[in-house]
C-alpha cells in the first residue's frame, strides 16, 4: 500500500470498496444530497454521482457531520467533518460520506457537552489522508 499523503477520497474508496455489504438503509435514512429517504446510503447516491456533491454541506470550513456505515449500519458523529470527504467506520473501515451536516455552532448551554480532549483518529479521517498529516493542524 502506498503512503497516505498519496491517497485522496476516491483512492480510499476504492480500496475498502470490496469490504461493503450491501444492507439496504434503514427506513429513516434520510440521503443529505437528494434527499430520498430509505431508498439509498449517501456512498450510493445517483445525483452525487451526476453533480460531484458528495455531502450536504459544500462549504469550506469544517463542521459537524452524522456517518451511518453502508456495511455494519453503525452510527457515529465527528466534529471534524468536511465537504465531500469520507470517514471510516470504527469497526469495519468501510469509507463513508456523512449524510447529516450542520455548522459547529454550538446553541446555548451545549457547552458542556463537546469533549474538546477527545483524541482525533486521524487513520479514519479522510482529510488527513489527502493532507498527508492531521487535519487538526
Amino acid at each position: 500500500m502506498s503512503d497516505s499523503s498519496e491517497y485522496d477520497s476516491d483512492d480510499l474508496a476504492e480500496d475498502f470498496e470490496g469490504l461493503a455489504v450491501d444492507n439496504p438503509p434503514p427506513r429513516k435514512y434520510k440521503c443529505g444530497v437528494c434527499k430520498e429517504v430509505g431508498d439509498h446510503f449517501i456512498n450510493d447516491c445517483p445525483t452525487a454521482a451526476e453533480t460531484g456533491q458528495r455531502t450536504p454541506y459544500q462549504g469550506k470550513r469544517r463542521c459537524f457531520g452524522q456517518y451511518q456505515c453502508s456495511s455494519c449500519l453503525r452510527l457515529w458523529v465527528s466534529s471534524r467533518s468536511w465537504a465531500n470527504t469520507q470517514q471510516a467506520c470504527q469497526d469495519c473501515k468501510v469509507y463513508v460520506y456523512p449524510h447529516r451536516q450542520r455548522s459547529l455552532y454550538k446553541p446555548q448551554g451545549m457547552d458542556d457537552v463537546c469533549d474538546l480532549d477527545k483524541n482525533h483518529q486521524q487513520q479514519l479521517c479522510g482529510r488527513c489522508h489527502r493532507l498527508g498529516h492531521s487535519c487538526v493542524q
